[in-house]
């Protein structure tokens, strides 16, 4: 090689890169909000994925699925505590159980 063209080469060794350039340009505000971003990127997935293996746990110990959702945990017997009450348009209510009629409930039942 000639002087010349290692008098370049050394020239462009000197130089840094475009990228590299902005980079150390950038103030330090940006670079803490991009430290930030891929920060919680991270945990982000981090913890998704952390819910998947701990959702993938309980279903093997507890063997959720269909059948066992549909059988015997829901034919437990019911207690029902109110007596029946028919209600439909234009039956009277029984009064009797302390319920008053008023301006606001005539007016709100007007608009049928």
């Amino acid at each position: 090689m000639t002087k010349a063209k290692k008098a370049k080469n050394s020239d462009a060794d000197k130089k840094p890169k475009k990228s590299q350039k902005t980079q150390k340009n950038q103030p330090f505000i940006v670079k803490l909000f991009y430290l930030c971003l891929y920060s919680g990127l991270g945990l982000a997935i981090v913890t998704v994925f952390g819910l998947w293996l701990y959702a993938m746990e309980l279903n093997r110990r507890y063997q959720l699925d269909d059948e066992a959702m549909g059988g015997a945990l829901w034919e437990l017997p019911s207690r029902v505590y109110a007596r029946p009450l028919e209600l439909y348009v234009g039956k009277p209510l029984n009064l009797a159980l302390g319920y008053q009629r008023t301006a606001t409930a005539l007016a709100a039942n007007s608009g049928r």
